[in-house]
């Protein structure tokens, strides 16, 4: 007897097996979904008939779509841990809004966006400008989660509506980027920082992956995406709609992006595939077609650093998310990567020596996306038996303050657009940046050219009107 099968309906979780049974005795034990405060939440024994059985969907206050199930005959465990793989029926379920262009934009001048014809677009928002733990006055909004009230900030609320709205209702499609950074628009306080941060955190990383582990950090997680998918999946786009989340920023780069400490491959991916399930998850119970996307960075066959405790081939520890998804509940997840040149520095991918249309490039970029399209179209890859979707969604070009190299980056954000437009499965091109920034370690790859030694925007750059062209 095996479970083939967990689903979330209205009020239970049902569980599909593999042949009917008569009279089969059962025990089916809940657990937190945190890794590391596996807190068993019920236990229960059953009396099994049929190819199928079910338990109450709400469990001590409870949503059981994020639980962990156990379930054990008089022989020991059937399956293992498994999880929810499908939900029925969502909130909402109207459907994903397909587009005829692929062009997008990390926006940061909204208008001129616009102005530029973009259908897509990506913006990053931050666990801890969002979340706090206690209340602040008029600064907070009070989110009803599993039975407790978590404390939302106001203005970073109002702020990302005014980022989303004007986006989506003129019809752009909006992804965003979900972070756990200590400071990016807000700066969190030691004390709650370590309730949300990775346990294994180490300060040298920009960012720490979600915490799947602790009990507590996983509730925050939990509340902060479901907050989201409430707030900007709403039927009547009060304040404004997106259509996919990307969970993280480059995880194959782990130390720098998504930091848990030192660890070995296989320990990470498993750590990621929850935050991964849990965004999905808590996402897709209020519309049923939201996008959940891995972020990936240009290193494919090769990491960053020669540090595997650190750093990660993209392809192995994409491999491997697929192989502890599929093996504990299904999840339907994209990819999101980042195409950069092999030398971020030099916009003219087409004459990169060091990327080939090997499956063993240790690099994928605009000179060879057709590398990655090719490995998602294996079969241990398929997502019901298809590819499962792409966007681009960081992919830009340098350029210097010299009209050669302006001209250069032109080139390579046409030539790269059709190239991406050649490739059925990429769903977007999202270019970054929109503009220079003086912080981007040197490089200059927005469409709007600053001024030397500044972040003052001088004027457009010849790439903004080629973007511009292009359908």
């Amino acid at each position: 007897m095996k479970i083939t099968r967990i689903t979330a309906t209205g009020e239970e979780i049902r569980f599909t097996l593999d042949a009917p049974v008569t009279g089969e005795k059962l025990r089916v034990s809940m657990y937190s979904p945190a890794l590391g405060e596996e807190v068993e939440i019920c236990s229960l024994s059953l009396s099994v008939s049929g190819d199928s059985f079910s338990v109450s969907r709400r469990i001590a206050g409870r949503d059981g779509i994020t639980f962990c199930y156990v379930t054990a005959d008089k022989n020991g465990e059937v399956a293992g841990k498994k999880y929810v793989e499908e939900i029925l029926p969502a909130r909402y379920d109207y459907p994903y809004p397909e587009q005829t262009s692929k062009k997008g934009l990390q926006v940061t001048l909204t208008e001129d966006a616009l102005a530029l014809g973009i259908r897509h677009a990506a913006l990053s928002v931050n666990l801890g400008d969002f979340m706090m733990e206690y209340p602040d006055g008029g600064n907070t909004l009070y989110y009803r989660f599993e039975g407790k009230d978590y404390y939302i900030r106001r203005r970073a609320a109002e702020y990302t509506d005014s980022c989303i709205k004007p986006l989506s209702e003129a019809g752009v499609n909006v992804n965003l980027i979900l972070l756990n950074c200590q400071s990016w628009l807000t700066q969190v306080g030691e004390d709650f920082w370590e309730k949300i941060r990775h346990p294994g955190f180490e300060e040298e990383g920009a960012a720490s992956l979600f915490d799947t582990f602790r009990e507590e950090g996983c509730a925050y997680y939990r509340a902060f995406v479901s907050f989201l998918a409430d707030r900007y999946t709403r039927e009547d786009g009060m304040y404004g709609n997106i259509t996919g989340m990307i969970v993280g920023n480059e995880v194959n780069t782990p130390w720098i992006w998504a930091n848990v400490g030192e660890c070995e491959m296989h320990v990470f991916a498993e750590m990621y595939t929850s935050a991964l399930r849990i965004a999905w998850q808590c996402a897709s119970v209020i519309w049923k077609n939201i996008r959940i996307y891995v972020s990936l960075d240009h290193h494919w066959a090769r990491p960053m650093e020669e540090e595997p405790r650190r750093f990660y081939p993209g392809r192995d520890l994409l491999a491997s998310v697929v192989s502890y998804a599929t093996r504990e509940g299904e999840i339907p997840f994209h990819i999101a990567y980042h195409p950069y040149s092999a030398d971020p520095a030099r916009a003219d991918f087409w004459n990169e020596e060091n990327v080939t249309d090997s499956p063993d490039t240790p690099f994928i970029t605009m000179k060879n996306p057709e590398v990655l399209r090719d490995f998602l179209a294996q079969s241990p890859l398929l997502l019901e038996g298809k590819s499962r979707r792409m966007i681009f969604s960081e992919a830009g070009f340098h350029s210097n303050f010299t009209a050669a190299g302006e001209a250069i980056q032109k080139e390579a954000l046409v030539r790269a657009y059709r190239k991406a437009g050649e490739i059925p499965e990429i769903d977007a091109f999202i270019y970054y940046s929109h503009t220079d920034n003086v912080d981007e370690g040197g490089l200059n790859l927005g469409l709007w050219r600053r001024k030397p030694d500044s972040d003052e925007l001088a004027e457009k750059k010849p790439a903004w009107d080629a973007y511009r062209e292009t359908e």
